[in-house]
């Protein structure tokens, strides 16, 4: 996944395989996600909390990396600049009329098939 153009890349287990190419992959954060096989890389970077908590339960994970889509930290309302509230209100009268803007669209013709019928 790219973010703020780069890769970002998570750090998980294998906990069961679905199939031939998925895996479900439990990440550091405890959330279980399926992936592609395609979206997965071993490493050999150990985890020592990994270890010590999962090595009765999975000895037979293998740790992978792969992309995780992040969620927004900020919520969409501290995002957005506060209004003020003595800001003048237009009027509708003082606001000169759009017109409406027309969209061109390609020339239809009927199809070859129906040619030999009158519509």
């Amino acid at each position: 996944m790219f973010q703020q153009n780069r890769e970002i890349w998570e750090f998980g287990y294998v906990t069961e395989r679905l199939g031939s190419r998925h895996y479900l992959v439990k990440i550091d954060s405890g959330r279980i996600i399926k992936r592609h096989i395609n979206q997965l890389c071993s490493t050999r970077v150990t985890h020592r909390d990994f270890k010590e908590s999962h090595s009765q339960k999975h000895s037979n994970a293998t740790y992978v990396t792969f992309d995780v889509p992040r969620l927004p930290s900020r919520s969409v309302e501290e995002e957005l600049p506060e209004m003020p509230n003595n800001a003048p209100t237009p009027n509708r009268d003082q606001q000169p009329d759009l017109p409406i803007l027309r969209r061109s669209e390609r020339a239809k013709r009927q199809p070859v098939f129906l040619r030999d019928y009158k519509l």
